[in-house]
């Protein structure tokens, strides 16, 4: 992973710099001198919906860990489970990107 700064910080030291002295070297500076942020990539997942023939009933496993889990009712999605308890992986769904206009 790349070094991940405070973007908001970034901007400030620069409104701070001296607009007619900024030149490529200074604005390297600047980023070398703002502090990493501490960031942990996103492991996203999905539930997994499987049928247990013994009971006739549903459980789930995560996608990422594997581990199985059942719900007293509902899905996992319907009681909030927006993390897996296992591995924290995130189930939250993600919005679809619009479609790109091929006619542009």
């Amino acid at each position: 992973m790349g070094r991940l700064i405070d973007a908001d910080t970034f901007v400030l030291a620069l409104m701070d710099a001296s607009l007619s002295s900024v030149d490529e070297d200074t604005i390297l500076d600047l980023i070398d001198s703002i502090p990493t942020v501490d960031a942990v990539p996103v492991r996203r997942g999905k539930w997994i919906e499987k049928e247990d023939w013994n009971v006739d009933d549903y459980y789930y496993t995560c996608s990422v860990c594997g581990e199985d889990f059942v719900t007293v009712d509902g899905t996992p999605s319907e009681n909030l489970w927006n993390f897996c308890p296992n591995c924290g992986a995130d189930m939250r769904e993600l919005p679809e990107p619009p479609e790109e206009d091929d006619h542009a």
